[in-house]
C-alpha cells in the first residue's frame, strides 16, 4: 500500500543543510519525502539545501528590527533563484548586523528579553508575505525543531491553532532547565519559555529528543509521548579504513560549532600539543574547522604555531576528504556552568559522524555532559574529563601514542554507530509517526 504523505511545515532557526548541524538532523529525517509536501520556515541567514526541500521562507533578526523602524516588512520566499550566495560573509560586513550577532552570541538575559519583546511586538508570522506563503502551502503537520526563544513558540502554536495541524517536536539542546540566577531578565525569559514549551508538549503528538538522558527528564518534568531519535548517519557514505592511513604527523581534526565556549577547550589542547612537542618531541597537529570564522581574539588563542590552526568552513565533500586523511576526531564541550547547562542533556550531532569515519574520537568536557558521558559509557573514544594541564597532556599522550588503542576504539564505534545512528531507522522512525498520525 503506498504511503500517503501529510503535507509537513518544519519551522527551525536553521534551514535544511547539508553540512550545517541541526540542519543536517533535518534532512537526515525528511529525506525522500516528497518535495511538493515539505516547506520550511527559517530563521537564520544560512543558506539553505535544497536536496530535501525546495520551498522556503526566512525571517531573520535584522529583518524584524527594520520592521520595527517601519523599513520594509520582514520575510521573504528563498528558493534557487534567488538565493544570495555568500550571504553570511556580505552580511558580516554591515555594522548594524555584527553588532546584533555579537550581542546574541554573548547570550545576555536583557538581550534576550529585548529581542522576544520586539519579536512578540512585530508578530513577523502575521506579515502578508507569511500568511500568502502558509495560505499556499496549507499545512497539515508542524515539526518544530525547538528553540530557546518563547516568541518562536508563540509563533509555533498560532500557526498550528490556525491551520489545525497536528504538531510534533525535536529537542536538541537544553535550554528549559532553570538555575539559579538574581537576573530579573533571566528569571522572566526562563518562566516564560517553559511555561510555552509545556504548552507545545500539552498539545504535542510526539517529542523526538536527541538522547536518553533527555527524553526521561523532560517525560517526568513535562509529560507527553517521546522517542529517541538520535542524530544518524547514512551507512554508505565513502570512508577510507584507517588501516590504510599512516601520516607521518598524527592529524588531530576537530570540525563544528565553536561557540558555547567550544573554542576555549580547543585552545587548550592546542597548548598541550605544543607542550608535548617541546617535552616528548611528539609529531601532532590539531586542525580546526567551522562555518563561522571567529573573532580575532578568539584566532589569536586557536593559532598555535606549529601546534594548532583554524582553517576555514568545509563542504560536505571536502569534509569527508579531512576526515578520511585524519588520525583523531576531536569532539569538546565546556567546563563552565552557564555553557555545561545547555549542552547537559544533548548528544552531539558530530558524535554519529565521527563514529561512521571509522576514526578514533578524542573527547573532552565534562562527565556528567550526555555527549561525554555517552562515548565514556560505549568505549567509543578517549574520554578526558581534567583540563588542568599536566593531565591533559598525560591523556593526550597516551592516545596519541598508542595506534592499537585508537583502532579499538574504532571497532567499538563501529558497532555502536550500526546500533543507535542508522540514517533509515531513525528516519523511518520519525517519517512513520507523521505518517501514521
Amino acid at each position: 500500500m503506498e504511503k500517503e504523505y501529510p503535507k509537513v511545515l518544519v519551522i527551525a532557526h536553521n534551514p535544511f543543510s547539508d553540512i550545517q548541524n541541526n540542519g543536517k538532523t533535518l534532512s537526515a529525517f525528511f529525506e525522500g519525502w516528497p518535495k511538493d509536501r515539505i516547506a520550511q520556515l527559517y530563521l537564520t541567514p544560512d543558506e539553505p539545501s535544497f536536496t530535501v526541500c525546495e520551498n522556503f521562507y526566512r525571517v531573520m533578526d535584522i529583518e524584524v528590527l527594520k520592521q520595527l523602524l517601519k523599513k520594509k516588512e520582514a520575510g521573504s520566499k528563498v528558493n534557487k533563484s534567488n538565493i544570495v550566495k555568500n550571504e553570511k560573509e556580505i552580511l558580516h560586513k554591515n555594522k548594524i548586523y555584527r553588532l546584533i550577532r555579537n550581542l546574541a552570541l554573548k547570550r545576555l538575559p536583557i538581550i534576550d528579553f529585548f529581542r522576544n519583546m520586539v519579536w512578540r511586538k512585530i508578530r513577523p508570522w502575521n506579515n502578508q508575505g507569511v500568511e500568502e506563503w502558509l495560505e499556499e502551502f496549507k499545512p497539515e503537520i508542524i515539526f518544530f525543531q525547538s528553540s530557546n526563544s518563547y516568541a518562536v513558540f508563540d509563533m509555533v502554536n498560532e500557526i498550528c491553532n490556525k491551520y489545525n495541524t497536528k504538531l510534533f517536536m525535536e529537542t536538541t539542546d537544553d535550554y528549559v532547565t532553570k538555575h539559579f540566577s538574581v537576573d530579573p531578565f533571566y528569571l522572566f525569559n526562563i518562566n516564560k519559555l517553559i511555561r510555552r514549551y509545556q504548552m507545545l508538549v500539552n498539545k504535542t503528538e510526539c517529542v523526538f529528543a536527541i538522547g536518553e538522558m533527555m527524553a526521561n527528564e523532560y517525560k517526568k518534568r513535562f509529560g507527553g509521548k517521546y522517542e529517541v531519535a538520535m542524530n544518524s548517519i547514512d551507512l554508505k557514505d565513502n570512508i577510507v579504513p584507517y588501516s590504510k592511513i599512516n601520516n607521518k604527523t598524527i592529524r588531530l581534526i576537530y570540525a563544528g560549532n565553536l561557540g558555547l565556549n567550544r573554542w576555549k577547550i580547543l585552545s587548550k589542547i592546542g597548548i598541550a600539543i605544543k607542550e608535548l612537542k617541546k617535552e616528548k618531541k611528539i609529531n601532532a597537529f590539531l586542525e580546526i574547522y567551522s562555518i563561522n570564522k571567529p573573532s580575532k581574539k578568539i584566532l589569536d588563542k586557536l593559532n598555535i604555531e606549529g601546534s594548532s590552526e583554524y582553517k576555514g568552513s568545509l563542504s560536505s565533500e571536502k569534509l569527508i576528504k579531512v576526515r578520511n586523511n585524519s588520525d583523531i576526531l576531536v569532539h569538546v564541550e565546556a567546563f563552565d556552568r552557564k555553557n555545561k547547562r545547555i549542552t547537559r542533556l544533548s548528544v552531539s550531532t558530530k558524535i554519529p559522524e565521527y563514529l561512521l569515519s571509522e576514526r578514533c574520537i578524542l573527547a573532552v568536557g565534562p562527565e556528567d555532559v550526555a555527549s561525554i558521558k555517552y562515548i565514556k559509557d560505549n568505549k567509543i573514544g578517549k574520554v578526558i574529563t581534567d583540563i588542568k594541564i599536566e593531565k591533559l597532556k598525560n591523556e593526550l599522550l597516551c592516545i596519541i601514542e598508542n595506534k592499537e588503542l585508537r583502532k579499538t576504539y574504532i571497532k567499538n564505534g563501529k558497532e555502536i554507530a550500526l546500533r543507535n545512528h542508522s540514517y533509515y531507522n531513525n528516519k523511518n522512525k520519525v517519517q512513520n509517526k507523521m505518517i501514521k498520525s
